[in-house]
């Protein structure tokens, strides 16, 4: 004899537990681009003042510690718990086309910031940074795209005389818009140091100076 389903004994129960089992774990929290972009200055690198790995027991805000008194997100590196609400978790971006870069969906080029391979489990930056694949461009094909620094594959480029003044560098292979071309490695020093040494450069005929923005 078949029971009606409503007189079937139900498996959950009227309320759930105020605490989980030791054995279960809460889901860690997850915040998006668009959280961290109003409430820290973790995106404004200009503002920021150079990292420090947070260190201490319970929540970073009871802590006061310095991630959260840089008002930044807490990174892998930090020894808070891994539970911590200001961890940042990487994109969890899809493969496909233009994967990561200048995509508005994706947490890490929101934050000005590339992806991370320990982070970013479904874009693929763990393929593309793979150093056997470091210069296989099939492999890097739609997946992520936001990891040119960390792999280090600049276009070929030419150094020769400029019509505008002394020595210019030139591209030596077809590129396109916003793509990568190379990270500039040259040495940053201060507006006063730079003013002494162009002056220094200027009578020795050697000037190579460039001004930097906040944007560079």
């Amino acid at each position: 004899m078949m029971r009606s389903v409503s007189s079937v004994p139900s498996a959950v129960p009227d309320e759930m537990p105020a605490t989980l089992p030791s054995n279960i774990s809460r889901p860690v929290p997850r915040r998006g681009w668009q959280y961290w972009y109003r409430n820290s200055v973790t995106h404004i690198h200009e503002e920021r003042l150079p990292f420090r790995p947070c260190s201490h027991d319970g929540s970073c805000q009871d802590a006061a510690c310095s991630c959260y008194k840089a008002n930044i997100t807490c990174e892998k590196t930090c020894q808070c718990s891994d539970g911590c609400e200001r961890r940042f978790r990487g994109c969890n971006c899809a493969q496909g086309n233009q994967v990561c870069w200048m995509s508005e969906r994706c947490d890490c080029y929101q934050l000005n910031r590339e992806c991370d391979p320990d982070l970013c489990g479904t874009c693929g930056a763990c393929e593309v940074l793979d150093p056997i694949n470091r210069y296989n461009d099939k492999v890097a094909h739609r997946k992520c795209s936001n990891v040119y620094m960390q792999r280090g594959v600049p276009k070929r480029t030419l150094m020769g005389h400029s019509d505008i003044q002394g020595w210019g560098l030139y591209m030596g292979e077809d590129v396109k818009t916003n793509e990568f071309l190379g990270e500039y490695k040259g040495e940053i020093v201060s507006k006063t140091e730079g003013d002494r040494r162009g002056a220094v450069y200027h009578y020795r005929g050697i000037e190579y100076l460039f001004g930097l923005n906040k944007c560079e």
